[in-house]
């Protein structure tokens, strides 16, 4: 699912992810899971096999759960779920208390927004894909916003798209992510020159 932005944008630039193994990726998901009590979509799973944690379009970070011997970026998928739950909706009124249950944090901005799914608004049962919402820092009275209806949605309609609406639609966000795992520089196989062949003699040669 992800395989092509990765070639973009990694791969192109001439990196390589050190990626955990694929079980123990597997695993931390599935702790994550029986932790929130929710299946996680599975266009999220699949990118955090592709990309791990990490900052998108230079504005989104992304978070993962946990995998020992391997970075989080600032802190985990359950940490920064509990943050929000237990702080980050703390006075918010617009938000009934039924509802900051079911909202699970994944991603903030680095101008202090965060944004959610939506456990209870299910919008694709067979993916486990939910609403996503973003409750914005700098808009008063703060209140929640849609901004997709799936995690795949939300990388390439906002993160790497339209963003939360405050930027230049012409330039857009920088297509790039900075992951929280190590990257590791791939040399670029130089194309060897071919030796010039020399094309058979097909004349015929005739005897005197």
């Amino acid at each position: 699912m992800w395989k092509r932005l990765y070639q973009r944008l990694i791969a192109a630039e001439g990196y390589q992810l050190i990626r955990p193994p694929e079980a123990k990726i597997d695993a931390a998901l599935t702790r994550a899971e029986g932790a929130l009590g929710v299946r996680l979509p599975n266009s999220y799973g699949a990118f955090i096999h592709e990309f791990g944690p990490g900052e998108l379009g230079g504005y989104f970070r992304i978070y993962g759960p946990h995998i020992d011997s391997f970075a989080d970026y600032g802190e985990d998928l359950l940490e920064c779920v509990d943050r929000w739950q237990e702080e980050g909706m703390d006075g918010q009124k617009a938000v009934s208390a039924a509802r900051v249950e079911r909202l699970l944090c994944f991603s903030t901005t680095i101008g202090g927004d965060a944004c959610f799914w939506d456990t209870g608004d299910v919008r694709n049962s067979r993916n486990h894909e939910y609403s996503i919402f973003v409750l914005s820092h700098d808009r008063f009275p703060q209140k929640l916003r849609r901004l997709a209806n799936s995690f795949k949605d939300f990388v390439n309609q906002v993160c790497l798209g339209s963003g939360l609406g405050g930027r230049d639609a012409d330039s857009g966000p920088p297509q790039r992510f900075s992951p929280a795992w190590k990257l590791k520089t791939v040399k670029r196989a130089q194309s060897k020159r071919a030796e010039p062949r020399t094309a058979p003699d097909r004349s015929r040669r005739s005897d005197s």
